[in-house]
């Protein structure tokens, strides 16, 4: 089982940061933040939604280029950390040889897991209604499998995208590699996970009050939280680079 220590992950990445900063802030501009940036800007409010001002499609459009950008980025940026040397126009070449089997596996699990909660959920439906459990039972088992996806969607979070980019694993092999990695470390990389976590929701929560402001203020706070958010993800990519390649090493 692979070991660390938080205090040497954190000396170790802020290095790394420090040392490549003029490679690394505009990568992560011109991907995380425009992407970001893109869906702030064009994906329309619940109002204009509602009285049908733009096309229906139009808000999946707008997250799937927002998306595509973010996804670019992550994979450049895990690059860019996994390997010395690299250039940007390497990490961009393989985040983007990588970008469609990605979306293709993200889209298989998506309707698989689709489907899995369609018969659980039909089949907890039947069970309920056969046996008349309690409401505090039926609340019990959704709880518990919303733990169980909740737990195998962190496990495969942890890693999935380094294996990819350092080894040139396919999706199923890295997230094999992610949960060996994983193995008896859950609870550590929760918590290294949980500030990025912490942030991301008390920035959407910023925003969500911004939206209540005029529109110059509006632009400002939304800037802001843009910046502050491609910041967040880019020191989550570096920490978790940098444990995958402390992990490799044990």
């Amino acid at each position: 089982m692979p070991s660390f220590r938080i205090n040497n992950l954190i000396i170790d990445s802020w290095a790394f940061l420090k040392r490549e900063i003029k490679l690394i802030t505009p990568v992560a501009l011109s991907t995380i933040g425009f992407g970001n940036l893109l869906i702030l800007l064009l994906f329309p409010t619940t109002p204009m939604m509602e009285a049908g001002s733009q096309p229906r499609l139009f808000p999946l459009l707008v997250l799937l280029i927002g998306g595509s950008f973010n996804l670019i980025g992550i994979l450049a940026l895990s690059r860019l950390t996994l390997i010395g040397g690299e250039t940007v126009k390497d990490a961009f070449k393989v985040a983007l040889n990588r970008l469609i089997s990605i979306f293709a596996f993200l889209f298989t699990i998506s309707i698989l897991l689709s489907l899995t909660l369609i018969l659980v959920g039909t089949f907890l439906l039947k069970l309920y209604a056969a046996h008349h459990f309690p409401v505090s039972t039926s609340m019990l088992l959704s709880l518990g499998g919303l733990c169980v996806m909740l737990f195998l969607a962190l496990q495969v979070k942890f890693f999935f995208w380094y294996p990819m980019m350092a080894e040139k694993d396919s999706a199923f092999q890295a997230i094999k590699h992610s949960f060996s990695l994983t193995r008896g470390l859950f609870w550590p990389l929760l918590l290294i996970l949980l500030p990025f976590l912490i942030g991301d929701y008390g920035l959407s929560r910023i925003l969500g009050l911004a939206a209540s402001m005029s529109i110059s203020l509006k632009m400002a706070v939304s800037i802001l939280v843009v910046l502050l958010t491609t910041a967040i993800s880019t020191m989550q990519v570096i920490i978790q680079a940098t444990l995958y390649k402390i992990a490799k090493l044990e």
